[in-house]
């Protein structure tokens, strides 16, 4: 019981967002694990370096922000990504020099209409309020006063450090790639890119063992230890590359859509009912699988259609569609939308269908 007390106050002594961080990485890897035996059996060890790791006493460990002293900046797009990166840091020794500035914001979704300016920032944010749900201990106002403050620290950057931006090919961290590199237009600062999925797709994957990532977020920080090495001699972008993405980012800034997948090595908007017909099929397919139409609980079906999509948007942009398909009468609900753990989905029964 002594061992199990530990595990319970070692738990407690987590931060919310250390606790959703260790859990999201779990998850995550538990999916993969399905169709890869390689992560399988990795799966393990990497559960139990999670236990010595939060067992093991250790000083407190403060990752300042950017500061006079810092050598290297790291703009990340998530903080799941951040987390990762800061953790490959403390492995390597370098939280005295190499600092992390995530931008917590999901970029595939959502109106970015002139995000670069305040007015933008309200309007995104307002429609964040409006359309999805946050979680019950934040809405979008709060979320945008969290992302705010992300912009800040990269305005704040001081003007001897590299700036090395971390962005995986998918729309999320493509969109967020330009903007940062708006963001820096007037600093003198030398700026990096490196694109750690593809790093790691070069490294580790073989004809028999291959990983494909859909986003940063997914990459084990002793990866991206190894990906920072070769990142790291890469040489810096010239001024014609950083005002190229200065520009690609002033041209996504006019679009309105409030959806951008990535597609042949592009960012493509596209319309917000995109993946409606996904969620449709994804639906009918568990319905097949169970041989009946009941409800399936709604986290069931966003789950599902997360883990089978190869665009990364987030499970709050699926959660968003689910409730437009119950409004336009596609499907029928049981509970109440106020996130999806509350309520259960099946797809319409018509009355020839029904039982009598």
């Amino acid at each position: 019981m002594d061992k199990v007390s530990e595990i319970w106050k070692a738990v407690d002594g987590l931060s919310l967002k250390e606790a959703k961080l260790a859990l999201k990485h779990i998850l995550l890897q538990a999916n993969l694990a399905k169709s890869d035996e390689g992560i399988k059996a990795q799966l393990y060890d990497n559960l139990t370096q999670l236990h010595d790791e939060l067992m093991t006493p250790k000083p407190e460990i403060q990752v300042r922000e950017p500061d006079s002293d810092a050598k290297r900046v790291h703009i990340v797009f998530g903080e799941s990504m951040a987390g990762s990166l800061k953790q490959a840091f403390k492995g390597m020794g370098l939280v005295n020099t190499d600092v992390v500035t995530a931008i917590p914001d999901l970029l595939s979704i959502g109106p970015i209409t002139h995000l670069h300016e305040e007015t933008g920032q309200e309007r995104r944010y307002q429609w964040f309020n409006d359309h999805l749900n946050l979680g019950d201990n934040m809405d979008g106002s709060e979320f945008g006063e969290y992302c705010r403050e992300s912009l800040k620290e990269i305005a704040d950057i001081p003007d001897q450090a590299e700036v090395m931006i971390w962005s995986s090919s998918n729309a999320h961290e493509q969109v967020g790639l330009r903007f940062a590199a708006y963001l820096l237009r007037d600093k003198p600062n030398k700026v990096y890119v490196c694109n750690p999925a593809e790093l790691c797709s070069r490294r580790y994957n073989t004809e028999n063992y291959r990983i494909d990532y859909m986003h940063s977020g997914e990459i084990t920080a002793e990866k991206l230890q190894a990906v920072y090495e070769e990142a790291v001699t890469s040489p810096a972008l010239s001024t014609e590359l950083r005002q190229d993405l200065e520009q690609e980012w002033l041209s996504l800034a006019q679009q309105t859509e409030v959806l951008r997948i990535w597609m042949d090595g592009q960012i493509r908007p596209v319309d917000a009912a995109y993946f409606d017909d996904f969620i449709l099929k994804t639906t009918e397919g568990l319905h097949r699988s169970r041989g009946n139409c009941d409800f399936i609980k709604a986290a069931r079906v966003i789950g599902e259609a997360y883990g089978h999509s190869e665009q990364y948007i987030g499970d709050i942009y699926y959660e968003y569609r689910l409730r437009h398909l119950i409004y336009r009468g596609e499907l029928e609900i049981k509970g109440v939308p106020k996130a999806m753990r509350y309520y259960s989905v099946r797809r319409r029964v018509s009355e020839e269908d029904s039982p009598h």
